[in-house]
């Protein structure tokens, strides 16, 4: 056994008597305790995203954007009449309280053009056949990725 006089002894007997305590409380029924005394000895890592504190100016919104644009078409009114094969120039006014990022016109539900800047427009050649009735529509999509649309119904004649 080791002698009280001698150097380390003391450090040693501490360090048994350590382990000694950590092993039993890791086996024991006082969890609690236990529990208290594992948090202070070994403290889990905290996360860098909880800690952290921005510094900075903010580029972005805190908020996310999920108001949709409005849009509506200008030209043709609903329910007008357009010349047969003639080129119509459809127009539609839109808005978004972010930033509108491109208005897509549609005729029939297919894609006819779109237009990334005010005014929004596009050139539209009117079919031969007359007494067709077209279902004409402006999609706004703001930078956000909402949408909104808006139709009118038109006449060929």
């Amino acid at each position: 056994m080791f002698k009280l006089s001698e150097k380390g002894a003391v450090p040693a007997l501490v360090l048994i008597a350590a382990l000694g305590l950590i092993a039993f409380l890791a086996v024991s029924s006082a969890a609690p305790f236990r529990d208290k005394l594992f948090a202070q000895l070994f403290p889990k890592p905290s996360s860098r995203a909880a800690t952290n504190t921005l510094s900075g100016p903010i580029s972005g919104p805190i908020n996310p954007d999920v108001v949709p644009p409005s849009v509506n078409i200008t030209y043709p009114v609903n329910g007008s009449t357009v010349r047969k094969n003639s080129t119509v120039n459809i127009t539609a006014n839109a808005s978004d309280n972010v930033a509108v990022a491109r208005v897509e016109f549609y005729v029939g539900g297919n894609l006819l053009c779109l237009d990334a800047a005010a005014p929004y427009s596009c050139s539209w050649n009117v079919p031969k056949p007359p007494r067709v009735r077209y279902t004409v529509t402006a999609k706004a999509n703001d930078t956000s990725g909402n949408s909104a649309s808006s139709s009118v119904s038109v006449t060929s004649k």
